[in-house]
């Protein structure tokens, strides 16, 4: 959700940055300390993002331990427990990650559009023999097709994790009526320990992912107090 939030965070300074293009040094000073300001927050949301990735690994850590300890003193009670509780998680991730997936569709769409309007502003500017505005316009096309590209790499990324998170939940779930009925061999629950064990490479890459971010982050803040 907080990306959402951020990419539509960008796009409003985008706007404001580009009328500053035609304004005075003073405001153009005023737009950098803006941008500087908004890189900002964008790095503060991206460490809570981070803070909520380890908060679901840590949970998902436990949850996955519980079930192994359950498992090897054969307590079944304390592993239908466990197990209640892993589904319960693997329900709450795939419904963020599916909106995830809807978000940056949205993102991508918004962009494209972007990416036509400043292209069309910018012919009409060239047009009508207004070359430092066609100049700006362009140079505004070329940003929104970088933020384009960012956005569908955001795209493709979301729903490779969908399709991961999916696939590790159908397998659990393709042999967990043999674990509810207590008929479960023990290459199954071989099975199912492996399985899990992705769960948690999965919770591992989202949070390595949330803290790439936040490098990126850190890095065009730097460039921008230069």
């Amino acid at each position: 959700m907080q990306r959402q939030i951020l990419s539509t965070s960008r796009r409003l300074f985008s706007l404001t940055l580009g009328f500053g293009l035609l304004a005075t040094p003073a405001l153009a000073d005023r737009d950098s300390k803006a941008e500087q300001r908004q890189e900002r927050i964008e790095l503060h949301e991206a460490k809570k993002d981070l803070r909520d990735d380890r908060q679901d690994l840590a949970q998902l850590d436990k949850l996955v331990e519980d079930w192994h300890r359950a498992r090897s003193r054969r307590d079944r009670g304390a592993e239908a427990r466990a197990d209640a509780s892993i589904d319960r998680w693997i329900q709450k991730e795939k419904t963020e990650a599916r909106t995830e997936v809807r978000e940056a569709q949205v993102e991508v769409q918004e962009s494209k559009n972007e990416v036509r309007d400043e292209q069309r502003d910018a012919q009409r500017a060239a047009r009508h023999g207004k070359h430092r505005k066609a100049a700006n316009e362009r140079a505004e096309v070329r940003a929104d097709k970088a933020d384009l590209a960012d956005d569908k790499r955001d795209l493709v990324k979301e729903r490779n994790n969908l399709s991961r998170l999916k696939a590790v939940a159908n397998d659990l779930e393709s042999i967990q009526h043999q674990f509810r009925g207590r008929r479960a061999t023990p290459a199954q629950y071989a099975r199912k320990s492996q399985l899990l064990r992705q769960l948690q490479t999965l919770a591992r890459d989202e949070a390595a992912d949330s803290k790439s971010e936040i490098r990126e982050d850190q890095r065009e803040l730097r460039e921008g107090q230069r």
